[in-house]
């Protein structure tokens, strides 16, 4: 009688706090859409060039009909990018849009909570809630986490994934049964969200080393580091397959454009695609990498500036608390009491260690690290309770996530004000059956969907293709253009530019044959201009 009504008691107890977490999750869901509805309209260049139109080409099966109007983003996997384009279609209204485009981040802020819960559970009630409070703070007010809320540019997607993915692997229990499927699941999630962008397999390789480091075992370690391995790879086939065989059957290049040196498909030069251009250019930048972030940020680890300390502040601190341990243990002093598992802090350290190490060597971009910026906070804060004092601490604590918080200057992505629709986009007139060339690098391939259903886009100019390469894809726009019969435009900005592209093709510019074309996404108008042929000889 006893034992039964224990377990009813276990079983209302489970069942009351299943009830609390999901109210909570949708909490979160509810509150970052409604953040996201609070700012501006997205319209960063991603979205301006590549965003609406891959997933609008993707419905209408246009691969291969067009030829890289929307530039080397033409070939990204677009299933990310589905959600968003359906909403366009559908008329959603744009404050709604920006709604469900900001419901990913509810999910990662949830989670990460549940992380810094986990981690700080070693402390009092009230002390644990205000280091939750303060690591929370400090993560989500980061450079990324807010500045990309609502984004197109679909980071808070992947970085929700992978802080499901952390959360499970923290929590799961070592000798349950349950143990192999969590690693199991937690793989195939960060399989999925690196299948959806590859930018978040940095995370699936920062978790991995950590399972590989967490075990004193390091066979027991290898063997949970192949069974995360197994799921991360069904979850890139579930997300990233059919992508794979679409490109490879397209340009016998799976990831074409992409390490095309080692494919060597005809359609591109047997060459790099990207010079790199962020990150470390030297050994000692390589070391010290963090620290030149409190300098000019432009063109180190992103297009434009901004201002974020966490990281050096974070890297100071870390050599602090390094210093201060090896003093204690030098004068055989205590050691700080350690705020939560030392197991789970280990595993988050070398999971963000790792992930940093992966980022900064492929490619240094910022905006990819949201999962570091969100664990930012209790990596700084554990770091500050070897470095102060006990009477020191909390003064210690507050400062320090002032000068992190009060300093940042965010990033500036591109938005503008709502309208009735999310694109306002005015075409002037356009011929039946037209190939319209697009001869900039510019980005305006969101304007593509509303020409008329039969035309013919071609980027004969762009970041990726120029006329005077000779690879498969700038022979078959040469060949496509001088075998259209129909009508021909070129779709540039500003006006007037790039008649050299056109010449290359032996075309020009129609007299007074150019009309603005009009769209809320740019500041200025793009240009629409009829073209001829040259006359031969």
């Amino acid at each position: 009688m006893k034992s039964a009504l224990d377990y009813e008691i276990r079983r209302t107890v489970r069942s009351d706090s299943w009830v609390i977490q999901a109210g909570l999750v949708v909490s979160s869901i509810l509150a970052a859409g409604a953040i996201a509805a609070l700012r501006r309209q997205d319209a960063n260049w991603d979205l301006k060039n590549y965003h609406f139109y891959n997933a609008w080409a993707f419905v209408h099966d246009r691969m291969g009909w067009d030829l890289a109007p929307a530039q080397l983003q033409t070939y990204f996997n677009p299933l990310l990018d589905l959600p968003f384009y359906w909403m366009v279609a559908a008329n959603w209204p744009p404050r709604a849009i920006a709604f469900v485009m900001g419901m990913p981040a509810g999910i990662g802020a949830f989670f990460a909570v549940k992380v810094l819960f986990l981690l700080f559970r070693n402390l009092p009630l009230r002390e644990r809630r205000n280091y939750v409070m303060f690591a929370f703070v400090i993560g989500i007010l980061a450079a990324n986490p807010l500045s990309l809320l609502a984004s197109t540019m679909n980071e808070w997607q992947g970085s929700a994934l992978t802080m499901v993915a952390l959360w499970l692997l923290l929590r799961c229990p070592d000798a349950a049964a349950s143990h192999w499927p969590m690693v199991m699941g937690a793989g195939f999630i960060c399989g999925a969200a690196s299948g959806l962008k590859l930018t978040a397999a940095t995370f699936a390789v920062g978790l991995c080393v950590a399972l590989v480091a967490r075990r004193p075992d390091l066979w027991r370690g290898l063997r949970e580091a192949c069974v995360f391995g197994l799921g991360v790879l069904t979850g890139m086939a579930m997300t990233l397959g059919f992508w794979l065989r679409t490109l490879q059957a397209h340009f016998d290049n799976p990831l074409f454009p992409f390490y095309n040196e080692w494919f060597e498909s005809p359609w591109w030069d047997v060459a790099p695609l990207l010079v790199r251009s962020f990150g470390p250019q030297s050994p000692l930048e390589w070391l010290f990498f963090p620290l030149l972030l409190f300098g000019n940020t432009a063109e180190l680890v992103a297009t434009s500036g901004f201002r974020d300390w966490r990281l050096p502040v974070l890297f100071l601190a870390a050599i602090a608390a390094a210093t201060a341990w090896a003093i204690r243990r030098r004068r055989r002093l205590p050691m700080p009491m350690t705020p939560g598992p030392v197991d789970a802090w280990r595993f988050v350290a070398i999971f963000w260690v790792a992930s940093y190490v992966v980022w900064l060597a492929l490619h240094a971009i910022y905006r990819y690290i949201i999962p570091l910026e969100l664990l930012s906070g209790a990596l700084l804060l554990y770091c500050l309770r070897w470095t102060f004092s006990q009477r020191r601490l909390n003064t210690g604590i507050v400062v320090v996530s002032l000068v992190v918080i009060a300093t940042i200057r965010y990033p500036v992505w591109g938005r503008v004000d709502y309208g009735e629709r999310f694109f306002r986009v005015d075409i002037p007139p356009v011929a039946p059956h037209s190939l319209v060339l697009l001869i900039n690098d510019e980005p305006m391939a969101h304007v593509l969907p509303f020409f008329p259903a039969d035309g013919r886009f071609v980027g004969a100019k762009s970041n990726f293709i120029n006329p005077q390469q000779t690879n498969a894809m700038a022979q078959e726009m040469a060949r496509v253009i001088r075998a259209h019969d129909g009508p021909l435009y070129a779709l540039s900005f500003p006006s007037g530019s790039n008649e050299d592209v056109l010449a290359a093709h032996r075309l020009q510019r129609a007299a007074d044959g150019c009309s603005p074309l009009v769209t809320n996404m740019l500041p200025r108008p793009l240009e629409l201009c009829r073209l001829q042929r040259l006359p031969q000889g």
